[in-house]
């Protein structure tokens, strides 16, 4: 009788190993998929394309490769004639490069008249007589095809002396 009793006491042990051991499984696989996400992730952040800095100086996260102090001491070996290379891009300080003109693109002249209810005074009703001078502004407008648009607005003045 006392035997059974050890034998079920056993076995309800075994059963209990099993499972504490399978959930132990479980979690494991859960650790390794997470550890692998992490890499990634620092990967992704930390990586070799994402930031711009040099090899002496590796980010607080990420242990220090054991190439980092071989790299400081050859730059250190250097001559000191030997400028830092420049950053991409304009330079502070140096001049820019201004708008570009597109002579060879086709110009759509584009008229603007003022109506005619505009082109007299407001107060007296005397019309407005045309300047010799037009007002010119271009604009590149993207389309299935570029095209140089040329605006050309009429001027007027007013040809009486009412006080404005």
């Amino acid at each position: 009788m006392r035997l059974r009793r050890v034998r079920a006491y056993a076995q309800a042990i075994q059963r209990r190993l099993d499972a504490v051991t399978g959930e132990r499984d479980a979690l494991q696989h859960q650790v390794d998929r997470l550890q692998v996400t992490v890499r990634e992730l620092r990967t992704e952040l930390y990586g070799r394309r994402t930031e711009r800095r040099t090899p002496d100086r590796p980010s607080p996260e990420l242990p220090p490769s054991p190439t980092a102090g071989a790299d400081a001491a050859a730059r250190s070996a250097e001559s000191p004639e030997t400028a830092p290379r420049r950053r991409r891009g304009q330079q502070p300080g140096r001049p820019g490069h201004g708008r570009h003109r597109h002579p060879t693109l086709p110009p759509e002249i584009v008229a603007h008249e003022l109506p005619e209810s505009a082109r007299r005074c407001p107060h007296c009703g005397a019309p407005y007589r045309t300047f010799d001078t037009v007002d010119g502004t271009e604009e590149i407008d993207w389309r299935v095809q570029i095209v140089r648009r040329v605006h050309r607005r009429k001027r007027y003045t007013p040809t009486c002396h009412c006080a404005k």
